[in-house]
């Protein structure tokens, strides 16, 4: 509230909206539907885009420069793991060190993509 009452135009935040936490999908632990709605409704200008698509990051921080008057949010929809089939859409990584196995395996995943 405090930055959008002060007009903070020079603030953006980026929140990855992958659906995952540590414990597990964060719909079992929070209520997190219209994320963007509930940040306009605090003042705050939103974008949503595809987070793994650079060209969507890059026209949305172009975006905010633009933005005069209040703070700015980019949503970011996002696969956790993607890339990695053995990581993808799953908490397991979420607070967990990769092996020297599975980091090799997550290499050569990400290379073969």
């Amino acid at each position: 509230m405090a930055a959008s009452h002060y007009a903070l135009d020079n603030l953006t935040a980026i929140v990855d909206m992958n659906g995952i936490q540590a414990m597990g999908k964060t719909t079992d632990r929070y209520s997190i539907q219209n994320i963007s709605g509930r940040f306009a409704a605090f003042g705050w200008k939103t974008f949503e885009i595809d987070g793994h698509d650079m060209a969507d990051i890059m026209e949305a921080l172009n975006e905010v420069d633009a933005v005069k008057g209040c703070p700015s949010v980019i949503i970011a929809r996002t696969i956790k793991g993607k890339g990695v089939n053995f990581a993808e859409n799953t908490h397991i990584y979420h607070n967990n060190l990769l092996t020297a196995e599975d980091r090799e395996m997550a290499i050569a995943s990400v290379n073969s993509m």
